[in-house]
């Protein structure tokens, strides 16, 4: 009974550690993914305006796109 309990608390130990460093980590791979794209295709590569009313207009390298949310 003793080798079960040790068991499970290692178990516990390592479910813990492992879960901690995937939230340590995981929200940074969005930082560096839009660092990368940056680098990668310039700062500008897609430009969206979008203001206090209801429309929008989005520029990118394959050309643009507008439209109105209601």
């Amino acid at each position: 009974m003793h080798h079960s309990f040790t068991d499970g608390l290692v178990n516990f130990g390592a479910g813990m550690l492992i879960s901690e460093i995937q939230i340590f980590t995981q929200p940074m791979r969005a930082v560096h993914d839009l660092a990368e794209y940056r680098r990668r295709y310039g700062e500008g590569a897609v430009t969206s305006l979008r203001r206090q009313s209801d429309w929008y207009l989005q520029v990118g390298l394959t050309g643009f796109k507008a439209g109105v949310y209601f």
